[in-house]
């Protein structure tokens, strides 16, 4: 191989790290402006809230062969603050989208005051499923895929849900195998954990 070629793979690489280093000091610096702002809580329609943050991941869904099927109330009004929310549950949609194969199905809705998202693939281990809430953790399923994960994505979800007291679960299914996100929404917000 030429001398001149290699260094063009040599740049090509070096300029995907810093495309990946660039993104996830994005992310981070994103995140805390939203967690250390502290944004008021507001009224807002839960249901109108998600039909425009799962819109994105519709038109992704379908770009891959995947089902996305979403079943909301006509109305659900509560009290959150509408930045630090959003971007947890994006965080968790777009998960929910990239882990899922080409004529599976992923499904969003509510049960009772919860919002659920389940997505259909190879559920994940218990053991594993803890450590995917760390900083920059990739399990192995991950490192090989194209989805150019960095690592942060749940460890975000965790970080802004725990600043706004909202708790949640992430549990393997068995039929049909996969796995369920589940975000507990309270009927009023609870400021005391964001106020500290």
């Amino acid at each position: 191989m030429k001398w001149s070629s290699l260094f063009v793979t040599f740049v090509t690489k070096k300029l995907d790290h810093y495309k990946q280093l660039s993104g996830m000091i994005h992310e981070i610096l994103e995140t805390s402006k939203l967690n250390l702002t502290a944004e008021p809580p507001k009224q807002v329609d839960v249901s109108e809230l998600l039909a425009e943050l799962c819109e994105p991941y519709q038109l992704i869904a379908a770009a891959h062969q995947i089902t996305f099927s979403l079943d909301l109330p006509e109305q659900f009004s509560t009290v959150l603050p509408v930045g630090p929310f959003s971007k947890a549950v994006s965080n968790v949609l777009a998960n929910a989208v990239a882990y899922t194969e080409a004529g599976k199905n992923v499904s969003v809705y509510m049960e009772g005051r919860s919002l659920v998202v389940e997505n259909e693939c190879k559920p994940i281990p218990d053991d594993e499923i803890r450590r995917l809430f760390e900083p920059f953790y990739r399990p192995d399923f991950s490192r090989s895929r194209e989805s150019g994960s960095n690592g942060l994505g749940l460890y975000i979800v965790d970080m802004l849900l725990s600043s706004m007291n909202i708790s949640y679960s992430f549990v393997p299914m068995k039929m049909p195998k996969g796995m369920l996100f589940t975000i507990h929404i309270h009927a009023e917000f609870n400021h005391e954990k964001q106020s500290k």
